[in-house]
């Protein structure tokens, strides 16, 4: 018995707009979710660990903000990568 394989092909009826606008979205979504993951980064591990080797306040406040920068970056760019992907899915 023989079979044959057909392929169906989803149409798209996206507009270019709204990809983009679904883009967006999704890089946004990282954004919070980096910044959120480096809040308690930020105030609790590298806060204590910046207190228990005796570091200045500034400097534990500008550990915290870098950590906080840090992660909201990453989030940034897993955003950006995974929109990426939505735009070359066809």
């Amino acid at each position: 018995m023989a079979q044959t394989g057909i392929k169906l092909h989803r149409v798209s009826h996206q507009t270019p707009a709204d990809l983009a606008h679904k883009q967006l979205e999704v890089e946004k979504v990282g954004v919070i979710v980096g910044f959120l993951a480096g809040l308690p980064l930020a105030v609790g591990t590298v806060s204590e660990a910046l207190t228990a080797h005796g570091a200045s306040d500034w400097l534990i406040g500008l550990g915290m903000v870098l950590t906080v920068a840090a992660t909201t970056s990453v989030g940034l760019r897993i955003g950006t990568a995974v929109a990426t992907l939505l735009g070359k899915r066809d």
